[in-house]
């Protein structure tokens, strides 16, 4: 099979097109909407080879073309969404005019919620995105977050032991003070945050886990990629390749090491488990067992002979039987009638 003749997944397929994102993909295939070689098909784990299957949405054929890849960067605005759906008073930023003029679609790589601002990117390469975007490649996120007060150092402590949301300890998180702000008749502060994930509003919630609610949160940077001081609110502009490279590189160290933790791991528990069977023994030749001098054979029992467990100690005094519990039985003497007269007489 060529290089054109590469299987790959429906709903990449589709995706790759630059006519909607996976997700969208896989509802199309759900709802019935794609026809695949005249069939329609429901399956999320049907392939096609591009260029000889026949792939059909609402009945009208999906044209085979390369499509150009784009890794955009935006710096998000305040108070927009990072969703395809808007509302009327909660824009989204599929809105702003330099994203409504591409001729493809763009997926985000990680979310900012609707008070976040700073560095989004964007790409239509799936992979790409997927990998910026899972905890396992363990790509930094760097975020300045003013909060209205300083903490103390019981609470900076406490955040640097980590933090747990969601009964899962945070990944990769360091907090450290940057700068005072002046908020009018009262003075905040800024800190620098890194975390290695990207879970619904993270960094708000690590500063909630102390009692401190989060101003103004601007990202400022994903892996080797900072966002431009020179980059307008609203604005969006082409990642250099250079800077793809970078982040394309860090990805791949961080699953090579994923990978090599993981096979290290592995042969941990399984040289742990055959020492857990070396620690038990391996089974050697047979040796005759010497006969127990505490054991003594019975023909007379009741399951036509047996061993019979017999004391090979001798009788110890009562005094020392007492103090070891193993005194000898004591025959009771018949205690005498008192008759008024001494024993001597």
């Amino acid at each position: 099979m060529s290089e054109t003749e590469k299987k790959v997944r429906l709903q990449k397929y589709i995706a790759d097109l630059g006519i909607a994102s996976r997700r969208e993909a896989e509802q199309w295939i759900r709802d019935g909407r794609i026809t695949l070689n005249g069939e329609v098909r429901r399956d999320m784990g049907i392939t096609i080879v591009p260029g000889q299957d026949r792939v059909l949405l609402d009945g009208k054929k999906l044209a085979n073309r390369k499509v150009k890849r784009l890794y955009l960067m935006l710096n998000k605005p305040d108070l927009y969404l990072t969703s395809r759906n808007s509302f009327p008073d909660q824009p989204s930023i599929y809105e702003l005019p330099d994203l409504k003029r591409l001729p493809v679609l763009v997926a985000p790589s990680g979310r900012l919620d609707f008070r976040s601002e700073g560095l989004l990117i964007l790409s239509n390469d799936g992979d790409f995105v997927y990998k910026l975007s899972h905890p396992r490649y363990k790509v930094p996120r760097y975020y300045e977050v003013l909060v209205p007060r300083a903490l103390s150092f019981r609470e900076e402590d406490r955040l640097k032991e980590g933090v747990y949301l969601d009964n899962s300890l945070v990944r990769g998180l360091v907090v450290r003070r940057k700068r005072r702000a002046s908020l009018g008749g009262s003075h905040g502060m800024w800190y620098r945050v890194t975390v290695e994930e990207g879970r619904n509003r993270i960094v708000r919630r690590v500063f909630e886990t102390v009692g401190v609610r989060v101003l103004r949160l601007i990202r400022v940077g994903i892996g080797e990629l900072k966002l431009p001081k020179t980059l307008p609110t609203g604005r969006c502009v082409p990642i250099l390749p250079g800077d793809v490279e970078k982040l394309k590189q860090g990805t791949a160290r961080a699953a090579r090491a994923a990978l090599e933790a993981r096979t290290a791991r592995l042969k941990g528990e399984d040289s742990d488990e055959r020492g857990a069977r070396g620690a038990r023994g391996v089974r050697g030749p047979r040796v005759a067992r010497k006969p127990r001098p505490d054991l003594k054979w019975n023909a007379a029992s009741k399951t036509g002979g047996s061993f019979e467990k017999h004391s090979t100690r001798k009788p110890t005094s009562s005094r020392a039987g007492r103090l070891h519990g193993k005194a000898t039985p004591r025959k009771r003497q018949p205690r005498e009638r008192d008759s008024g007269f001494s024993s001597r007489y």
